[in-house]
């Protein structure tokens, strides 16, 4: 392998770190543990089943997306009964 080839090699596994790390960090939130949400299987609420226990949200923050059709379904999983977050999942389209 020649030097330019290991460099570039090299960059993209510290770039690879670097991306893996801030993804670790936005899984700890103010110091509170969250489960990575790509790999929950179950637990998840549909948007009917979901809808009362939604964080508070502007409608005018989503509006547009409901309205141009990208958004579909939305999903949400309580992480726990002790925590105030939650995390949400919505099936888009183009």
């Amino acid at each position: 392998m020649d030097d330019l080839s290991e460099m570039t090699t090299r960059n993209a596994e510290l770039a690879e770190h670097r991306l893996q790390n801030e993804y670790k960090a936005k899984l700890n939130p103010g110091g509170e543990v969250i489960p990575d949400p790509m790999s929950l299987t179950s637990g998840w609420k549909c948007e009917k089943d979901g809808l009362a226990s939604w964080p508070s949200v502007y409608i005018t923050d989503i509006v547009e997306y409901f309205e141009c059709g990208w958004v579909k379904e939305v999903h949400m999983h309580d992480i726990s009964v002790t925590s105030d977050k939650c995390i949400m999942k919505a099936k888009v389209t183009l």
